[in-house]
């Protein structure tokens, strides 16, 4: 019963999400992980919330294929030129992550909490924006490395929904 309530209200929170969507961005990143980012501003503008997703792998001390997903809130823009030359927005978010790690005879399945904190410049005249961001990660189930990190930085290419 518990399940099909979750799974109802996440797909009730993604279909609101995409419903009122303004950007969708996808492009490389570089860091922990190495891998693809995506995400959606939920209205046009700055000041807003957005999703932010990615998948990669990780050579940072212990190799592992990383997915995460992160509900972000970003500032409105610290430029004063808006219109003619871009945004530059800082934002802070919450979200989590699973790990897989090991030998494929034996897996290592972690999952943690996720706090990124990071900067974004959008592009006015080409629909791309480029990011820098470092996360804080609490590890679930470890006896170990309760606190961990990582760090990126990219660019997504931008359509507007």
């Amino acid at each position: 019963m518990n399940r099909t309530i979750l799974t109802v209200l996440v797909i009730a929170g993604i279909g609101i999400g995409i419903a009122d969507a303004g950007l969708f961005g996808v492009g490389p990143m570089i860091g922990a992980p190495t891998g693809l980012s995506a995400k959606l501003y939920t209205s046009y503008g700055m000041g807003h919330a957005d999703l932010d997703a990615g998948l990669g792998y990780n050579w940072y001390k212990d190799t592992s294929f990383e997915a995460y997903a992160d509900l972000q809130f970003h500032t409105h823009s610290l430029t004063s030129k808006v219109e003619s030359e871009g945004a530059v927005t800082l934002y802070i978010g919450v979200g989590g992550q699973v790990r897989f790690s090991g030998e494929t005879k034996n897996p290592t399945v972690r999952a943690g909490f996720r706090m990124p904190f990071g900067i974004e410049y959008l592009s006015v005249k080409v629909p791309i924006g480029l990011f820098m961001e470092a996360v804080p990660i609490f590890n679930l189930g470890t006896t170990d490395n309760y606190f961990g990190g990582s760090a990126a930085a990219g660019f997504r290419y931008y359509w507007a929904l």
